[in-house]
């Protein structure tokens, strides 16, 4: 059995001044690792995912900001046909923070992750503690888990496609937010939006979370 997990980072042009996307990758690796799968850390560049076999991939982690949707001159091309390839093979996906419309949102990303952050829509208050509610105890992923704070982004009026399930939500003026769902498809996905930086991972609560993500996307049913 296969235990390899990849995390992809921000690189340019897939990357944005707000986020430390390597700090929180190494932070990711780390837990994967006491998970007991084997972490291995790249920055989105063209090429990397040239050599990735989906069958070798026990999970697939993204901290990656979306970037420009065009690609005129075909750079990304051979990326955007692999990336589509592992999503169609069914690998596991985390996506953390920022990743819901990462690489540009691809139709195949955008359909497998079911939201994403929306210009001129959605939104966030200033970075502080931020109190985070499981909602859906039925889910192995959230089950028994209770409510924590963190220091962190809390996202709000996101673009979520009709089949996701919401698992953690952050509350606005008697509205539920959903910040952490498993995705519509058939596949395993998770999209976790808590993760700014380094800082939410001080967190007991969060790190609970993320810990059950995990052992939840590699568990074979």
């Amino acid at each position: 059995m296969t235990t390899t997990a990849l995390i992809l980072v921000g690189h340019s042009p897939y990357t944005d001044p707000w986020h430390d996307d390597a700090a929180v990758g190494h932070l990711v690796a780390l837990e994967l690792a006491a998970a007991g799968l084997d972490p291995v850390l790249r920055s989105t560049m063209p090429g990397v995912l040239d050599e990735v076999d989906p069958a070798d991939l026990a999970l697939f982690v993204v901290k990656v900001s979306g970037g420009p949707v065009d690609d005129a001159d075909g750079t990304w091309a051979g990326f955007q046909a692999r990336l589509a390839g592992l999503l169609t093979a069914g690998v596991p996906v985390l996506a953390l923070h920022q990743a819901g419309a990462a690489f540009g949102n691809p139709p195949a990303w955008a359909a497998a992750v079911g939201g994403h952050w929306v210009d001129g829509r959605s939104w966030h208050p200033a970075i502080g503690e931020a109190t985070f509610e499981p909602v859906d105890d039925e889910h192995p992923v959230i089950a028994g888990l209770m409510p924590f704070t963190a220091y962190d982004e809390t996202y709000f009026d996101l673009e979520t496609a009709p089949g996701i399930r919401p698992l953690v939500v952050v509350r606005h003026e008697g509205a539920a937010h959903p910040v952490a769902w498993q995705g519509p498809g058939a596949s395993k996905v998770v999209v976790d939006t808590l993760g700014h930086d380094a800082r939410s991972f001080d967190s007991r609560g969060r790190v609970e979370l993320l810990r059950r993500e995990i052992a939840w996307l590699t568990t074979t049913d």
